[in-house]
């Protein structure tokens, strides 16, 4: 029997994998996905650091993040109120959070980490969901250790699928992995395609 894959090879799998072919979408479909994707990573990435992975109300992790990512705050322009506005939105409620106070625009052409942009009476806070989000993986990929020190959230394991249920026919629409992460260096290179998460056998 193989050695099951490490927590590295497992985020790799679960998180880096996925959002490459989420990058494949037409017209930039998979950007909300890729944008909870980012807010995922940045909390658990951050509580990390801080230590406070199981201190839900300890906001600590977050002052972390504006010194790591050089965010410039100004009053009413901060993390916190980005954090509001687009994790607790997306987390919730699967979109951005709007305000009386503050907007929200997601464009490639903005920068990984937020802005704030004072639009007509509003404050309108800028992001570029696919550079944050691979903002966030890049911290993972180079310091890896991190994925291993959670408390209650660690990575569960995977065991052997049955793909039975899924048609021939819908199996030959998986993509190669070859193609699909060309853009990524190993350890992606040798990824299946094919789903191998399951639950453990029962028999």
């Amino acid at each position: 029997m193989s050695d099951p894959p490490s927590v590295l090879e497992r985020f790799n799998r679960w998180f880096v994998a996925p959002l490459e072919l989420l990058k494949t979408l037409p017209d930039g479909d998979g950007a909300f996905i890729a944008l909870s994707i980012g807010c995922s990573l940045c909390e658990r990435y951050y509580r990390e650091k801080t230590n406070t992975q199981d201190l839900y109300r300890n906001k600590s992790f977050l002052s972390e993040a504006v010194l790591d990512l050089n965010i410039v705050e100004e009053p009413n322009k901060t993390f916190e109120i980005f954090w509001d506005i687009y994790r607790n939105g997306m987390q919730h409620q699967g979109t951005p959070k709007t305000t009386p106070k503050y907007k929200w625009r997601i464009s490639n052409r903005y920068k990984s980490t937020p802005e704030f942009k004072d639009e007509d009476n509003f404050i309108v806070i800028l992001l570029n969901p696919w550079g944050f989000a691979d903002l966030m993986v890049e911290k993972f990929l180079s310091n890896p250790d991190t994925l291993a020190n959670a408390l209650q959230h660690t990575f569960g394991d995977i065991f052997p699928s049955d793909i039975s249920y899924i048609s021939e026919e819908k199996q030959r629409s998986f993509p190669p992995c070859q193609e699909t992460n060309k853009q990524r260096p190993s350890p992606l290179q040798s990824l299946p395609c094919i789903p191998a998460t399951g639950v453990p056998p029962t028999d």
